[in-house]
C-alpha cells in the first residue's frame, strides 16, 4: 500500500471527523477550524483569537461541534458562523480536552482536572462531562486516568474511556457502571 499526503503544513492537528465529505479537524496551535477535501484541498473555517480549540464533533442536525479548552466553552459552527452552545467553566475543574458526540447528540467531554500545564502530582482526577442537546451539563464520569481515548461503541450506545487498570465505562443514560 503506497501512502499519499493529502495536506503537509500546519502545525497540532486534533478531532478529526468525517461530515459532508470532507476530513474536519481543528489546528490547536494556528487556532482554527479546518475541512480537507478528498482532492487536498484544504479551507479554513474559524479562527479563534481568544482560546484554544481542541474538540470536534458532529451533532445529528448536521452542525459541528468544537471544544475549546481554556475558556471551556462548547461552540457550534454551521453557515459560517460560531455560536455559543454550552459553557462549562461553571462545572469543568480543570481545561477540558476532547471530546465524542453520540448518534443523539449528547456530547462527552475530557476535563483534566487541572489547568495546563499538568502539576507533577496530579493523579486520577480527570472527569468526563455529559452535555446534553439542550446544552445542560452534568459529570457523568470521576477519576478517569485517561481523558482522551473515549469510544462509542454504536451511534446511541455506550461510551467507554480505556484506562491503565481497569476499564471505565459510562452506560446510555450518562451513569457510571
Amino acid at each position: 500500500m503506497k501512502l499519499t499526503c493529502l495536506h503537509d503544513g500546519g502545525r497540532y492537528f486534533e478531532g478529526p471527523r468525517w461530515h459532508a465529505g470532507q476530513l474536519w479537524f481543528v489546528d490547536c496551535w494556528a487556532r482554527t477550524l479546518l475541512s480537507l477535501a478528498p482532492s487536498g484541498e484544504c479551507e479554513q473555517h474559524a479562527k479563534f483569537d481568544d482560546d484554544t480549540p481542541c474538540g470536534l464533533g458532529v451533532l445529528p442536525d448536521g452542525r459541528l461541534i468544537v471544544l475549546t479548552m481554556f475558556r471551556k466553552r462548547l461552540l457550534t459552527y454551521a453557515d459560517g458562523q460560531l455560536s455559543p452552545y454550552a459553557d462549562l467553566s461553571g462545572i469543568a475543574t480543570g481545561t477540558i480536552d476532547d471530546m465524542i458526540v453520540d448518534g443523539l447528540g449528547r456530547a462527552y467531554v475530557g476535563d483534566l482536572g487541572f489547568d495546563l500545564p499538568p502539576p507533577p502530582d496530579r493523579g486520577s482526577v480527570g472527569r468526563i462531562i455529559l452535555v446534553l442537546p439542550d446544552g445542560t451539563a452534568r459529570v457523568a464520569a470521576d477519576g478517569a486516568a485517561i481523558r482522551r481515548r473515549r469510544q462509542i461503541e454504536a451511534e446511541d450506545a455506550d461510551v467507554s474511556t480505556p484506562e491503565p487498570v481497569d476499564d471505565h465505562v459510562v452506560d446510555r443514560a450518562g451513569r457510571d457502571s
